[in-house]
């Protein structure tokens, strides 16, 4: 984005845990997208700790299409959206809303100016390994 003279690269990751665990291992930032009418499932929570016991990075928290619920009903759901992010990230308690250009303009502001957590498990270790095979090499006949 040339107005925050920044580049962003975006990732998205199937239901797949192994996928998942691979893109946050190299990821600066995780963002989390929460649906407000539906709670997270059971493949959701696993996803989580599991991502805690790998190392967290950075975590930006959405919610998307908050515009659909009633204003009252809207409330309770930012309570309880708000209590389940602390229960598994306390220090990462912002949720962003993308009902508009300007909320969306807001989350990548946030994204462009935070500085990413240190993993110190990726700062000391590689964690790509690559093999080459050496190619055989051809007899020559006399």
């Amino acid at each position: 984005m040339d107005k925050f003279r920044q580049k962003f690269t975006f990732f998205y990751t199937s239901r797949n845990l192994w996928e998942i665990l691979e893109a946050t291992k190299v990821a600066d930032f995780i963002v989390l997208i929460y649906s407000p009418d539906e709670e997270v499932d059971e493949f959701g929570e696993l996803c989580l700790a599991s991502i805690l016991a790998q190392g967290v990075p950075s975590v930006v928290n959405v919610v998307a299409n908050f515009e659909i619920l009633a204003q009252k009903k809207k409330n309770e759901v930012k309570k309880a959206l708000l209590s389940y992010i602390a229960d598994f990230f306390p220090e990462d308690q912002k949720l962003f809303q993308l009902d508009s250009d300007s909320d969306i303009l807001n989350f990548l502001r946030h994204i462009s100016t935070a500085h990413p957590r240190e993993i110190l498990w990726r700062e000391r270790h590689p964690y790509m390994v690559l093999f080459f095979k050496k190619k055989k090499q051809k007899k020559k006949l006399k």
